[in-house]
């Protein structure tokens, strides 16, 4: 017969808690107290102030016009990148889209390109040129005192007397060629011509691009400011002068906005304003103008003149002249315009 199997009795003895020593619990603070340790970048309230990772991490510059280009003005502390904000402060214009370092320098009369000077690097690399009564356009090297062959113009017909070039690199030239005064575009690279259509005047001398992009001239046949449907070359008259102007011409500063003209009775330029319209700020210079060749040169801020074999800069505020070089050539240059590098 088996002998059954009697349970044990267990029985564990209370161990009495040291009165010396407090009871411990088993939980973990998820904070830090207050004051006894700082603050870092781990998501956890360090420093017990209710706040988490404040005060700590990397500066972040606001980017408002999402050009990636921060203000160097508006700065957050944050360990990570907030909303809006980028880790470039290298923005001078945060509220311009086209303006941060490296933009395109357009010719605006601002600093696109965040470098602290304006429009100097307006046109890279664009040449001044003139077209030869020939039908060739010239390229002119004023610090060598050359001009040479560029490219032949096709279907060349008349003398084209004045030339204004857009922003957008579209050449457009006046032809003097009565009774039909065409105004035309041309490729500066292929010399392709397209003829627009007759502008209806007597005797354009110089043609010339506003702020608002209207093309506009002086027609010294008619003593009056014109401006250009660039659609079908009819003209239309804005000023009528109480003056003999003479042969004419006229440049465009983008960088301010202003309209020169010129003279060439009394070898004076001024300011053309079609806005209301007038012809104002008349300054006399030394340039002893028969043909007129004028165009703004952006890099010296003074006008260029040309009149025979001669180009001249002016000063228009003063008048003050100066001869920059005499050229070997064939014809008298009678319009000037700066032509941008081809592909």
């Amino acid at each position: 017969m088996r002998t059954p199997i009697l349970p044990i009795l267990l029985v564990a003895c209370a161990t009495a808690t040291e009165p010396d020593k407090p009871a411990t619990t088993s939980s973990t603070p998820t904070t830090t107290p207050a004051g006894t340790g700082p603050e870092v970048c781990d998501g956890i309230d360090n420093d017990g102030d209710g706040q988490v990772d404040e005060g700590v991490g990397d500066i972040w510059f606001a980017d408002d016009d999402e050009d990636g280009f921060g203000d160097p003005d508006q700065t957050l502390q944050a360990c990570e990148e907030p909303d809006g904000y980028v880790a470039d402060d290298t923005d001078c214009d945060d509220d311009d889209l086209v303006v941060h370092p490296g933009a395109s320098d357009l010719c605006d009369g601002i600093d696109t390109d965040c470098d602290e000077d304006i429009d100097e690097d307006h046109r890279p690399n664009w040449w001044l040129g003139t077209v030869g009564n020939d039908g060739w356009l010239y390229r002119i090297d004023l610090a060598a005192g050359t001009i040479v062959r560029e490219t032949e113009l096709s279907n060349f017909g008349g003398t084209i007397n004045s030339v204004e070039v857009f922003e957008q690199s579209q050449a457009f030239g006046h032809i003097h060629n009565p009774p039909n005064q065409p105004l035309i575009t041309f490729d500066a690279c292929t010399g392709v011509i397209t003829t627009i259509g007759p502008t209806g005047t007597n005797a354009v001398g110089g043609i010339a691009f506003s702020d608002t992009s209207d093309l506009l001239g002086l027609d010294h046949g008619d003593e009056s400011l014109v401006e250009f449907d660039q659609s079908t070359g009819a003209a239309t008259t804005l000023l009528q002068f109480p003056f003999d102007l003479g042969k004419g011409g006229m440049a465009y500063d983008c960088s301010t906005g202003t309209i020169y003209g010129v003279d060439a009775n009394t070898d004076e330029v001024f300011v053309v304003d079609p806005t209301v319209p007038e012809l104002r700020d008349f300054q006399l210079t030394n340039v002893p103008f028969d043909s007129v060749g004028l165009e703004w040169d952006q890099a010296s801020g003074t006008l260029l003149a040309a009149t025979a074999k001669q180009v001249y800069s002016i000063e228009p505020l003063t008048g003050a002249t100066t001869l920059l070089a005499e050229l070997d050539f064939t014809w008298d240059i009678d319009d000037l315009a700066y032509y941008p590098p081809c592909p």
